[in-house]
């Protein structure tokens, strides 16, 4: 996804420790260049699919369409979230093993 520099609301998805962290320092270097990022953390999805649609609409605003969800495995499952303009990180094939820390330093975008 290519960005213009310029005001815009850029979602940051996330579902566990390790992808939260990642999320905040996409964060923090996204809006050094000016960007206005918010990050949001989905422990559940079923539970925020099971939740009203006002308040899907508050914790992810239909108006923003730069998302990006970041997971540690499989990013199949996020597409419904990002939308059409978004862009999920993930593992989505089965290359890697090692801990958790191991495979997130080796593809992982940013370090925290």
């Amino acid at each position: 996804m290519t960005l213009k520099r310029s005001l815009v609301t850029i979602d940051v998805t996330a579902d566990a420790f390790a992808e939260v962290s990642l999320a905040m320092a996409a964060a923090e270097r996204l809006s050094a260049d000016g960007l206005a990022v918010r990050v949001v953390s989905m422990p559940c999805m079923e539970w925020f699919a099971e939740a009203s649609q006002a308040y899907r609409d508050e914790v992810l605003p239909p108006a923003v369409h730069a998302r990006v969800a970041i997971e540690a495995a499989r990013s199949c499952s996020w597409w419904r979230w990002v939308g059409l303009d978004g862009e999920v990180v993930g593992i989505d094939d089965f290359v890697e093993s090692g801990s958790g820390a191991e495979i997130i330093a080796e593809w992982a975008p940013t370090q925290p």
